[in-house]
């Protein structure tokens, strides 16, 4: 399966590996963009970059597109669509938060 990288990138800062997965294509990597999105949540300029294994971009979006593209999921079922209105319960640090750190570390500044 081929190897992903997913980076996170905001305000000209370079970006950092927030993972890296064997998915079984590119429709996968698009997925795990989308779950990401909703781990970062809404940061102002924030965008995700997907590279393959040879180092190429293969998925360039904003947070915010990513976010939207979940409500327009055709599948009825989407899991991704509730964990979206779940998140959006959330107070945006507790959303933002166990994603950047460990509760007993500070958050990266972006």
């Amino acid at each position: 399966m081929p190897l992903f990288s997913f980076e996170i990138a905001q305000g000209g800062k370079p970006p950092f590996v927030a993972r890296t997965e064997s998915l079984p294509d590119i429709r996968a990597a698009w997925c795990q963009v989308e779950a990401l999105a909703l781990t970062i949540g809404h940061r102002d300029g924030a965008s995700i970059r997907v590279k393959n294994a040879d180092g190429g971009i293969v998925i360039l979006t904003g947070v915010a597109t990513a976010l939207a593209m979940i409500g327009k999921c055709s599948r009825p079922d989407c899991p991704l669509k509730a964990r979206k209105g779940a998140a959006a319960k959330l107070s945006p640090m507790r959303s933002q938060s166990s994603f950047w750190r460990r509760p007993d570390q500070e958050a990266p500044t972006l």
